[in-house]
Parts: C-alpha cells; structure tokens; sequence
C-alpha cells in the first residue's frame, strides 16, 4: 500500500511541520529514486513540491536537521506513479446490416 499515488500527469505539495510546532533547524526532501519524482523544495524548505516523472515507486522522505548531518526527525512517505487513468470512452457502432 502506498501513501501517495500519483498518476503521471500530476503532481503534490508535501508541507513539513514537527509537531506541530516552529522547529529551528533546515528541512531537507530527499527521494531514493529521482527517475520517478522530481522535487522542488520551498526556499525555506518548509514545502516541496511532487511532480511525478515516470512509472514507478519511490520513498520521498523530508527530515529537520538541527545543523547539516545532525536530524532531529525524519519521515518518509511512499510514493507510486501510474498511468493516466482514462477520462472518456469513445464508442462506435459499424453501420445496421440484415441479420
């Protein structure tokens, strides 16, 4: 089961917050395979934005670091990019002929 299906032609915001609270310290997104999802971090790392790019499956994981190498938390979410789902059926008939 994944957290986040996307289809390949979308795209999600993923919005960073330790408990609920202010945190000092740099947000850093990181995904275990960039073929699939390109990431556009905020720049104060407190967003990042999904964009799907190719069929697959990934982790997207954000982590707070209280300075470079030394995280505080971290979590990650699991991504699958599908297909475009189909949006209209187009039917067709051959012209009436005798039985």
């Amino acid at each position: 089961m994944f957290d986040v299906i996307l289809t390949i032609l979308q795209k999600t915001l993923g919005h960073a917050q330790v408990n609920g609270t202010y945190v000092p310290g740099t947000f850093v997104w990181a995904t275990d395979d960039p073929s699939v999802v390109t990431l556009i971090p905020s720049a104060d790392g407190l967003t990042c934005e999904v964009l799907s790019a190719a069929l697959g499956t990934c982790s997207v994981t954000c982590t707070v670091e209280a300075s470079p190498g030394m995280p505080i938390a971290s979590r990650a979410y699991s991504f699958q990019v599908i297909d475009a789902a189909a949006t209209a059926l187009t039917l067709t008939f051959d012209p009436p002929v005798p039985k």
